[in-house]
């Protein structure tokens, strides 16, 4: 394994406060079968090359993602202090670790039953059994080489766990240096420099979804949740969070970062029982489709 800055250390640093420290529980992995197969087939193909960055937020769905790109390296961010203590169980456990069966039967175990679980088995244990089954997943028993390449990976501090919102108004505020993406983006043009890496995938989740839906998080509405004074003056209202959220975006991706997304629901399900549509595109694309 290529041993990097410590990525822990600066996700510590780039890390800020949960924000919404109740939202809702935790999540494993999102029900996004429709379209994720072949995303993620299509993030396989390519060769593997040194430098790749993983930036995601959400589930282990991001794990998926970085053993198909056999991604050099990973930032993953949340808001909520659930969901990141679930990442963190995961970087303490996953290291000792053999096989991916070992892993699931001692995360089971630590992983709690409350608060509310957004789960869709009847227990954690069998969530995450699940996962063993999948063709897709990182956990998959067929190919085992995924699991290992992810304990590796945190094994070398290769993968950082940190608070940042997606949505961090923090840009256009007096001082912008201060805000989680300036902080960010400033670490990736140094690992960019010194080691040569590259934001190479994205993985927002439905989060797009989720900020142009009235209903929003767990029935918020996300159509006011910030206001934002721009240059003293301008301010943004409603929706504008979204703009917020692709400008933070833009500035921690590269040319050729591909945006993984599931932004729309899959055809025939409804907000009451929610399946995603998976999709890969290059992030001005990604934008596009959920600007309209």
């Amino acid at each position: 394994m290529i041993q990097l800055p410590d990525i822990t250390q600066i996700a510590s640093e780039i890390s800020g406060h949960s924000l919404e420290p109740n939202r809702g529980g935790y999540t494993v992995t999102m029900r996004e079968d429709p379209g994720a197969a072949a995303v993620l087939q299509r993030l396989a193909a390519d060769d593997p090359m040194y430098g790749r960055l993983h930036l995601g937020w959400g589930s282990f769905r991001n794990l998926d993602i970085i053993a198909a790109r056999q991604s050099t390296c990973a930032f993953i961010f949340d808001i909520n202090r659930h969901q990141l203590r679930v990442w963190q169980v995961l970087a303490d456990v996953v290291q000792d670790c053999l096989i991916a069966e070992e892993l699931v039967k001692r995360l089971a175990a630590l992983l709690p039953d409350q608060p509310r679980l957004r789960r869709f088995k009847d227990s954690v244990e069998e969530w995450l059994l699940s996962d063993l089954e999948r063709p897709e997943s990182w956990l998959s028993t067929n190919h085992r080489s995924r699991f290992e390449y992810i304990r590796d990976l945190f094994r070398a501090g290769n993968i950082g766990i940190a608070s940042l919102d997606i949505c961090d108004p923090g840009l256009y505020q007096a001082q912008p240096e201060r805000s989680g993406f300036s902080r960010l983006a400033s670490a990736l043009d140094q690992l960019g420099n010194a080691e040569k890496i590259f934001t190479d995938t994205l993985y927002l989740s439905n989060i797009p979804y989720m900020l142009c839906n009235n209903s929003g998080f767990f029935g918020k509405s996300e159509w006011c949740w910030v206001s934002v004074a721009h240059d003293g003056s301008e301010c943004y209202e409603g929706n504008a969070v979204l703009q917020i959220m692709w400008d933070n975006l833009q500035s921690v991706i590269s040319p050729v970062t591909l945006t993984v997304q599931a932004n729309q629901l899959a055809p025939g399900f409804s907000d009451e029982d929610p399946h995603w549509l998976t999709t890969v595109s290059t992030f001005q694309v990604a934008k596009a489709r959920t600007s309209k």
